[in-house]
């Protein structure tokens, strides 16, 4: 088995992890002149850059190391830190095992991964200098490196996608987010928040929907990949729900309006997750639900939202699960 700590602390990693921390200094340096910043505020910012893209680099890695040493740096180990981790790995990976018997990135190939991941999502916190070092700056920008970093995956790939068009809003100060006025969404007329990033969002600091879309970010970097899982459980179960009831005969012009936005309704407004943010921009809620004000509507106790999060996520694991075992033995 390779051992994922030696893996880490090879030469050439550790020099092409030293060499990142420089390209990203040498890169804020060069944005910030041609933006027309001062020789100073440019190599202020550019110094803060460096040192978050060499420090997010070594906090990707270590964690993603950690959790495979943990699990004894077997295929399953690999594949599940890669999934729970890091997502899109873990999810490519689970495809090469099912076609080829193997892991395709291995030990090196995960930490590379993590290596890069981390270092540009930390490069990116601090070209924007959104966490507030004299506060709570350092912890922030720590568990979005490690215990929050799955989010943060997709964060990094949706400053990619935002990159000259999502008009990045830097009067917000260090509050620990990124913002874009425009950028990617899953829904036109909604905010769309990963990781530490808040992407199509118009409204700043003060605003109920900031809030709420703060509140996502406080979510992962609390719950970790708990958050994104059980979120995208409760999706799974009542979105299909949801839409089973849509496609149910019997409707008729007096619920028509109601039941085409059941899974909406089900899926993403009644998700527990979004109930929380809901509480800083209730009138957002109030209008889409057939309660009318939107109180209560199929608002579970706490219990019984974990537990239907939980069956949820099983259902998409034994899906996936059964997805390999057909392609292992058609």
């Amino acid at each position: 088995m390779d051992n994922p700590f030696l893996e880490f602390y090879s030469v050439i990693r550790i020099l092409v992890w030293l060499g990142l921390a420089v390209l990203g200094f040498l890169l804020a340096l060069i944005v910030r002149v041609i933006q027309g910043k001062s020789a100073g505020e440019a190599a202020k910012n550019a110094v803060e850059a460096g040192l978050t893209t060499l420090v997010g680099a070594l906090f990707a890695q270590l964690i993603v190391a950690f959790f495979i040493w943990l699990g004894g740096a077997t295929d399953a180990a690999m594949i599940g830190t890669g999934f729970f981790l890091m997502i899109w790995p873990g999810i490519i990976d689970m495809i090469g095992l099912a076609a080829t018997g193997d892991s395709l990135w291995g030990v090196p190939g995960y930490l590379w991964i993590a290596m890069a991941l981390g270092a540009g999502g930390g490069w990116f916190d601090g070209f924007h200098k959104v966490h507030n070092w004299t506060g709570l700056g350092v912890v922030t920008f720590l568990s979005d490196f490690t215990w929050g970093l799955p989010l943060n995956v997709n964060a990094f790939l949706i400053h990619l996608i935002n990159l000259g068009w999502g008009n990045f809003q830097d009067g917000d100060g260090r509050r620990g987010a990124h913002r874009y006025a425009r950028g990617f969404a899953i829904k036109p007329g909604f905010a769309f928040t990963q990781g530490n990033v808040l992407s199509s969002l118009g409204n700043g600091p003060g605003a109920g929907i900031y809030t709420h879309e703060q509140t996502h970010v406080f979510q992962n970097r609390l719950f970790g990949p708990f958050f994104w899982m059980t979120y995208f459980g409760w999706l799974i179960l009542f979105g299909a729900a949801g839409l089973i009831g849509m496609i149910a005969p019997g409707k008729n012009s007096a619920n028509v309006r109601i039941s085409n936005n059941f899974p909406m309704w089900w899926g993403y407004f009644n998700n527990p997750w979004e109930l929380w943010a809901y509480t800083h921009n209730p009138t957002g809620r109030t209008g889409n639900l057939p309660a009318g004000d939107g109180t209560g509507w199929l608002d579970w106790p706490v219990v019984v939202k974990v537990i239907l999060s939980v069956i949820g996520e099983a259902i998409l694991l034994a899906l996936i699960l059964l997805a390999i075992w057909r392609i292992w033995f058609p």
